[in-house]
C-alpha cells in the first residue's frame, strides 16, 4: 500500500468515525408529540424522554454506503500504475 492509499484509508476511517459520533436519531412520539431528530453517538443513543420510539435515521446507512463507494473508487485510482511487460528479443 502506497502513501496515498494510506492517507486515503486514514481519512475514510476518520469520516466514518465522525458519522458514528454524530449520528442522527429519529425520535417519534405519540400523536400529541412532534417528531424530532437528535444527534448522538451510535453507542450512546439519546434519551427517549416523552418520545415513544427511537431509531437511527436511514440516510446514515446510505452515507456509509457512499463513503465506501468513494473510498473503493479512489483506492483503485491511487494504485501504482502497472507497467506493461517488456518483450525479450531473440538474439
Amino acid at each position: 500500500m502506497n502513501n496515498k492509499r494510506k492517507t486515503l484509508t486514514i481519512a475514510a476511517l476518520a469520516v466514518f468515525a465522525l458519522t458514528m459520533l454524530v449520528a442522527p436519531w429519529d425520535l417519534t412520539g405519540s400523536p400529541d408529540h412532534y417528531n424530532v431528530t437528535k444527534f448522538a453517538p451510535i453507542f450512546f443513543p439519546p434519551d427517549l424522554g416523552p418520545w415513544a420510539k427511537r431509531e437511527l435515521v436511514s440516510s446514515l446507512f446510505f452515507s456509509w454506503l457512499a463513503i465506501g463507494v468513494v473510498y473503493a473508487g479512489l483506492f483503485a485510482l491511487l494504485g501504482e500504475p502497472k507497467t506493461p511487460p517488456t518483450k525479450k528479443s531473440d538474439e
